[in-house]
């Protein structure tokens, strides 16, 4: 069966292994080398952009990206706006700007969350990208917040720290 990523654990036995098992893997071997110890390899699946994908390697974590003109990467690890930003540029990219409805489409298919920060901020009473360009459509704003998000696949203000997912755009 192919797969397309793999990630490879520390693991005392099948069990421990198992428990390391999240909602995106689908397949893990356990070798043991005989003395209580082991690495517990943990695969996901292949899905059907496989040919487009290329990898991002960031502390052992294994990422989609999908090319070509934008590249996006899902950070799971739930950070501040500001935080968020500052990986992402940590990694060469920055917070990804959602300036289509095909981007916002694509940024909900890497994120596994309803609710991820993107590259928007309130500047006086202008919301506007990190490249500069006005965002629209305007934000809902419902929290008299000053930070973007896209929440339910629509823009949304929210509070800069607040800690949740985001995406990267390369």
């Amino acid at each position: 069966m192919p797969y397309v990523e793999m990630a490879s654990r520390s693991a005392t036995g099948l069990i421990e292994c198992a428990a390391l098992c999240n909602d995106a893997f689908w397949f893990l071997k356990y070798s043991g080398n005989g003395s209580g110890s082991g690495t517990c390899d943990l695969y996901t699946l292949k899905d059907a952009v496989y040919s487009q994908l290329r990898f991002v390697n960031s502390s052992n974590l294994y990422k989609k990206v999908y090319p070509p003109e934008n590249a996006f990467v899902g950070i799971s690890e739930g950070k501040t706006w500001e935080g968020a930003r500052d990986f992402c540029q940590s990694l060469g990219g920055n917070l990804a700007i959602a300036d289509s409805t095909a981007k916002v489409e694509r940024m909900n298919n890497i994120s596994s969350d309803v609710s991820f920060w993107v590259g928007g901020q309130k500047n006086g009473t202008t919301w506007k990208w990190l490249s500069g360009a006005v965002v629209a459509p305007t934000p809902l704003e419902n929290d008299k917040a000053s930070c973007l998000q896209v929440h339910y696949s629509q823009f949304h203000d929210w509070h800069c720290t607040g800690k949740m997912k985001s995406v990267c755009e390369f």
